[in-house]
């Protein structure tokens, strides 16, 4: 029988990373327009935040292979626990200028793709080692992934609502601080998650730009019109419009990849 520790490890800290994704997706746009007032320069955050999950996509595939799918996950991670909770500790310290969110949103958007990316391209030896099928495991993989993320939304909207944004930081902060505990201490003894030669690199890097548009394309609607509704006076008064429209794209998302799941079956006997 397989060792299913590593595949548990990684589908658990994926599917917490993908949460604090939702919690930034709400929570910092929701702390720019109570700090400034302005959802104009909350576009601009947005903007910021973006853009760079492009760059990363077209770089980060060299990089994966030389330092490790392992390594890159809990490195991106750490870079993203780093950068959110900068955000409002910062804030507290009344030294966060705009240019300064700015830069750590780039930062955290730039070091959430190639994590994102290594985790994924985990799953194919991963599931080898568990011994489980790869439909099956790529299945769990995304199931997770969305039904994380629509928890996230629903949870930003419900914790700002009596936290506050800036606690709701620190709070997306510790799920990556956890995410990249738990590959640390979870994945182990998986050959194909340590560094590769440079020979490798042009698959991973063919995988990560993938996952980079479709990481682009799944946060677009989340972003943009997120931005664009903040300028509704009804919508920003009554909010948690974008928390349901995020968890109810999410359910869908996520009874879709458990029904396509394939269950385990036992290998024939020679």
């Amino acid at each position: 029988m397989g060792h299913r520790a590593p595949l548990a490890a990684t589908l658990a800290a994926n599917s917490i990373s993908t949460a604090g994704t939702s919690l930034t997706l709400i929570g910092v746009p929701w702390f720019v327009l109570e700090t400034t007032g302005s959802a104009g320069r909350a576009g601009v955050v947005a903007f910021c935040a973006t853009l760079p999950i492009v760059l990363a996509a077209l770089i980060g595939g060299p990089v994966i292979d030389r330092i490790g799918r392992r390594r890159t996950a809990i490195a991106s991670d750490v870079v993203c626990a780093s950068a959110i909770a900068a955000i409002p500790l910062l804030h507290f310290a009344d030294a966060l200028d705009f240019w300064l969110l700015c830069a750590l949103m780039a930062l955290n958007g730039f070091a959430h793709t190639p994590g994102n990316t290594a985790r994924y391209v985990m799953i194919p030896d991963l599931a080898e080692h568990a011994g489980t099928t790869l439909p099956r495991a790529a299945s769990l993989f995304d199931a997770v992934s969305r039904g994380a993320r629509m928890v996230g939304a629903a949870l930003a909207g419900v914790l700002i609502a009596f936290v506050g944004a800036e606690t709701v930081l620190l709070l997306d902060a510790a799920t990556f601080a956890l995410s990249a505990l738990l590959i640390s201490v979870g994945v182990r003894g998986v050959r194909a998650a340590e560094p590769r030669t440079v020979e490798g690199a042009g698959a991973t890097g063919a995988l990560l730009a993938m996952g980079g548009v479709y990481l682009l394309a799944t946060l677009s609607p989340l972003v943009f019109p997120s931005w664009r509704t903040l300028d509704d006076p009804p919508l920003v008064k009554a909010g948690g419009a974008n928390e349901v429209r995020g968890a109810a794209d999410g359910v869908g998302s996520g009874i879709g990849g458990v029904s396509s799941s394939e269950p385990s079956r036992p290998s024939p006997a020679p």
